[in-house]
This record gives C-alpha cells, structure tokens and sequence, in this order.
C-alpha cells in the first residue's frame, strides 16, 4: 500500500460523497448485492437486514468488529463524521490503483471497496474478505449487482450485459457468445451455464475483462476451459498456459498456441502422425490423405523410418521435404526406375518441382522422338530444331537459345516472333523487328501454338503444314 495527500478540493469532494450515501439508508443496502440463491444462512441477507436495522451514528459503532465489511461500514462513517481524509491510501490492481481513505484495522480492500461504492468494479471489493472465508461470489455491471453464496453464476443476461457495457467489437451471437471469426477455437464454460467460444483471432482480452465484473473466491472452479484440436488423443490443458490464461496475461492466440504444441508433442509421443488437428495411428491412412493410394504405399516404408511427424495442413510439398533429405534420390528411382541416377541428382529445387520437372522432361523427350518429319529448307530446320528444343528443354531455355539467332533472317525473325507470342503472349523486345516481321509472326502463332500443344504423331502433319509459310 502506498499513501498520497489528497487536495483541499478532493477531500471536500470526497467528504460530500460519503455525506451523500449515509444520508441515504437505500445507498447504504444497495452496497449490498442481491443474491441468487435461497439459502437460510446467506450473508447478504444477514447484512441486509443488519444495516436495515442500524441507522445514523450507530454505523459508526460497527467499526473495529470482527467482520471486515461491518467494519468498514463503520470506520467509513467515522471518516464522514470527522470531515477530514487528507491522506488516501492507494493499493495497486490490474485494473488502476484503488484510492481510500485508511482508518482503522479493518483489511485496506474491504475499506477501499465500500468508500467506492459507486464503481462498479470497486464496490464488489467490499466483500474481498468474505469471498475469501466464506466461498460466495459477486457479480457486477451495469445493470446487475448480483451475489451467490452456492458458487452459482446468473448466467447470460449478465454475460451479454457485461459484453454490451464493454462494447466488445469482435463480438457475434450465431452461435451463443462468439469472440473472433476465423482459426482454430476453444470454449470457455462459465460455470456450467454459459458458454463463450473463443476463435484465435479474436483480439479481446477475455479473461481480463470478465474478472473486472466478478469475484470468486476460485476461478478454477467457476471457468471451465476446453480445447477441441486434438482432444481425442489428449485433453489436458498444460497448467501453465491456463493459469496464465486465466489471469487474464495471455491473449486467445497464445494460449491456443501453448495448447496446441502441448498436444502435439503428446500425440507424437505416442506415435501418432497428424495433418492440423487429425491424429493417424497408421502411417499409410496418414500418407492416404495427401496422396492416391499408390503413391501412398510408395512412400509408406520411408515415413516408418522417419516416425510421427505433424504437418499444419494437407501439404504434399510439406511431407516431401521432410522425407527429401535422407531418402530423395532412392524416392525418385521409385518415381522414374528406367531415368539414370545422374539425372535425378541434376534435379533443382522443391521436392514437388523435382518431380514435375523431370516428368515433364521425360514427356518432352518422348514427344520429340515423335518428330520424323524432314525439313525443306533452311528457316525450316531451324523451326523444326526450334520444336524439339521446347519439347526437350522448356519455354524460356529454348526462348533465350534461339533469341541469339534473332537477324538471322527476316523469316527466321518472323518463326521467332511467333514462339513468343505462341509462349508467351508478347515480347518486350519489339524494336528487334519490323512491323512486317511482326505482322507475319502474329499470323502463324496460333498454328506454332498448335504444334506445340500436339504430343501424339499428328505433330509431323501440323509441322508440314507450315510450308505454305515457311519455304
């Protein structure tokens, strides 16, 4: 606790306000909640019908007895009555600092609650003692005051009241109480009556601003947290993470995270293999997911001897890059048995761009070899080299090998212009040609186009086609 004086100004204030309250016996019964339940022995009623009873300066009399918020009730009168608290008592909360005026023994929080009788937040702090001895709850906002002595909650009016108070903004009711909109989620069980989804991206501090409504002697016990990810192979919350979350230190992200990796490593553990939150005790059904049934058996006997591994999402590239390192070369033999090993170990890049690319060499090759067609002239063999390159080594290499021949020939430059706007739509290296050679080059493109789409042997017949353009 820390003490500051209080201004002239402020003291009168302060003064003035106390005046106001014990001048009204309806103020003074309204710093106690309403509870909840029927109970013979419940504490609020008691206090209800003691205060009820005692009026005037008999409040003062209630000071320095045993029960901290008669107390307090009691020294707060006699602070009103001697007109002076120039020196304010400060205690520090995760909600701002608790300012009142000390007097007395009576617990500094109980003190601070009752002299606050007008905050929502404070007020409930006049019965910090008895939550703690006696195991009841306090919940308040603006338009409830609510007290349990069974450990009961009032449910989602309150709740809603709270969100609408807060002005919440990721707030939506499709389905009950929902915080955030997309990402992995968990619920939030508030004492087996309400229930607050929760998704990751939700930017409210829950756990924060509830506590700033209620006191409970064990939030443990009144907050019931659960996590779907995973749940059929563990549902355990690790205690760190729910205490940190509980207390209001962690946000929704974070706490899903701690989660989520706790669980992981769980699953692991056990010898599980996982996509997101789907767990597989059998390889093969886990490979079956990513690839076709082939392919899955292919991969099967790698994955065992690599063991449990967990991929975010359904990523072949993912799988692949965790098996490529150790066994990359002998999955491609498997892939491509008949293409030397030399080869392969040419192959550059992601796992997934491996072997589309050598796929895709193979294809070209094969439709090369389909080409017997003779060529009739110069510009012809040209074109008919210019056909086997693309298929054999791709668009840009073949592009950037016969763009050295460019000026070659008014015609050649015109069969060039037409591959790239057959490949690639247009070139940026129009000053090259003539309007003439573009003219003619934009007239065969779409056959070119056509020739090179072929992968069967009609290909030679289109080829000769092109006579009546090139001579």
């Amino acid at each position: 606790m820390k003490l500051k004086t209080r201004s002239k100004e402020k003291e009168a204030q302060f003064i003035e306000k106390l005046q106001s309250f014990f001048s009204d016996q309806g103020k003074v019964l309204s710093l106690v909640p309403e509870c909840m339940d029927s109970s013979m022995f419940c504490p609020f009623d008691y206090y209800r019908k003691k205060l009820s009873r005692t009026q005037g300066p008999a409040l003062g009399r209630l000071s320095g007895g045993a029960d901290q918020f008669l107390s307090a009730i009691g020294e707060t009168y006699k602070v009103m009555e001697s007109e002076s608290a120039p020196i304010m008592g400060v205690i520090p909360t995760p909600y701002g600092n608790l300012d009142y005026a000390k007097r007395g023994n009576t617990d500094p929080m109980v003190l601070g609650g009752v002299q606050n009788f007008d905050d929502t937040t404070w007020k409930m702090l006049a019965f910090s003692s008895l939550v703690k001895t006696k195991k009841v709850s306090i919940f308040s906002s603006e338009n409830y005051y609510i007290g349990s002595c069974k450990g009961n909650f009032p449910g989602d009016d309150f709740l809603a009241d709270v969100f609408r108070s807060e002005k919440v903004e990721d707030l939506s009711k499709e389905d009950g109480f929902t915080l955030g909109k997309t990402g992995d989620f968990f619920y939030v069980d508030v004492g087996n009556v309400s229930r607050i989804k929760v998704f990751q991206d939700s930017k409210t501090n829950l756990m924060r601003l509830l506590l700033r409504h209620m006191l409970v002697p064990d939030v443990t016990k009144l907050f019931r947290i659960t996590v779907p990810y995973l749940e059929s192979v563990d549902t355990e919350v690790p205690p760190p993470a729910l205490a940190n979350y509980l207390s209001g230190q962690t946000d929704s992200k974070s706490f899903l995270h701690s989660v989520q990796e706790a669980r992981k490593k769980s699953a692991l553990l056990r010898g599980m293999y996982l996509i997101g939150g789907d767990a597989y005790a059998d390889p093969e059904e886990f490979l079956k997911v990513l690839f076709d049934e082939e392919e899955a058996a292919r991969l099967t006997s790698y994955l065992k001897i690599i063991g449990p591994i967990a991929l975010e999402g359904k990523s072949q590239r993912k799988l692949l890059e965790i098996l490529w390192p150790k066994f990359g070369v002998q999955i491609m033999k498997e892939y491509f048995p008949d293409v030397d090993e030399s080869m392969i170990k040419t192959q550059a890049g992601d796992p997934l761009r491996q072997i589309e690319m050598l796929k895709r060499r193979i294809d070209q090759e094969e439709a090369s070899s389909l080409i017997t067609v003779n060529p009739w002239s110069t510009e012809s063999s040209m074109l008919v080299d210019m056909i086997k390159d693309y298929l054999s080594m791709g668009k840009s290499e073949m592009l950037k090998k016969w763009e050295k021949r460019v000026g070659f020939s008014g015609l050649f430059n015109s069969i060039y212009y037409a591959f790239v706007i057959a490949l690639q739509g247009g070139s940026n290296q129009r000053w090259r040609f003539t309007s003439e050679q573009m003219m003619f080059g934009e007239k065969i493109a779409p056959d070119i186009k056509e020739i090179l789409d072929c992968t069967d042997q009609t290909i030679n017949d289109k080829i000769l086609q092109m006579k009546q353009y090139v001579n």
